[in-house]
């Protein structure tokens, strides 16, 4: 009962302050939203808009030369947003990181991040979204040198668990993932570089990646380039979830109103097709083999 009273009273209030944002005087005003970034990000949100010609909330369509899932995640808030009628702009928040960013939002310091979280990073100081990507939508390649012949020549997860890996630590889904695989070895790395000069200078086999959707496959960073083994990848088990702060003031607005929102685009199938635009959700080849597909 305290509970259902609680719902309707949050409900009362979100829809008393969507009226007043609508009403005569205020109808074009608009909560500013403290929005936890990374580096570069507020600058790619801004130049992807002024590219389109439009404003957030008419984007149609995210295809786009170098979009970013930060940039997607910025165009799906704000739509969601203006969807359950409360307008917003972003207050952006840098953050050299995004253990970071989660607490901005944790503390009260910003509302909303733009990266998606997974269920481990929720304490009782953020609001969890419900799914945005589902366990198991996303599949990742498994990239090393195109030297190392055997692993280029990898079918099964049985000859997978031979070889070494590495991995950024604050990927914790890929961590999870390759630690259920009881590989020979598991490295953690600390930024990005650090996965490539492991795997070429200190013999570490492999890391999972993103696939590209351009022809050629293969990643390249500082002159070090990692080769996609053929026809396999694994799937990441954990769903994501945008995180959203409870101490912040407008923080149990925004987390209402990002809801109802939310099922709104997801009945219009937006955010699925914004996510395959990106390549973050991919179709998966009928000729490849998930190596630990349940």
């Amino acid at each position: 009962m305290v509970i259902l009273m609680s719902r309707v009273l949050t409900s009362f209030y979100l829809g008393l302050l969507l009226f007043t944002l609508s009403y005569s005087g205020f109808m074009y005003a608009a909560m500013l939203v403290p929005v936890a970034v990374g580096e570069g990000l507020e600058q790619r949100y801004q130049r992807f808009l002024l590219a389109k010609n439009k404003p957030a909330e008419d984007i149609t369509t995210l295809i786009a030369k170098d979009m970013t899932q930060g940039v997607a995640n910025l165009i799906i808030i704000k739509q969601a947003l203006h969807a359950a009628g409360l307008p917003i702009e972003y207050k952006f928040i840098n953050s050299p990181n995004a253990e970071r960013g989660f607490w901005l939002v944790k503390e009260g310091n910003a509302v909303i991040s733009s990266l998606t979280a997974y269920p481990e990073t929720f304490n009782d100081d953020a609001y969890m979204s419900s799914v945005i990507i589902a366990p198991r939508e996303i599949i990742k390649g498994i990239y090393g040198l195109p030297s190392n012949y055997e692993l280029m020549n990898v079918t099964s997860l049985e000859q997978l668990q031979q070889f070494s890996a590495v991995i950024h630590m604050a990927w914790s889904q890929d961590i999870i993932t390759l630690q259920k695989l009881q590989l020979n070895t598991l490295v953690l790395a600390h930024d990005y570089d650090s996965i490539f000069k492991q795997i070429k200078f200190r013999h570490i086999d492999f890391t999972l990646l993103d696939i590209p959707k351009r022809e050629n496959k293969n990643r390249f960073l500082n002159g070090i380039e990692l080769k996609l083994v053929p026809n396999v990848a694994l799937e990441l088990a954990g769903a994501r979830h945008f995180i959203v702060s409870k101490k912040h003031a407008n923080g149990t607005i925004v987390f209402n109103a990002l809801e109802e929102g939310l099922k709104i685009l997801r009945a219009k199938g937006l955010i699925n097709k914004y996510y395959q635009e990106i390549n973050l959700l991919q179709k998966k080849p009928q000729s490849w083999k998930i190596l630990n597909a349940m």
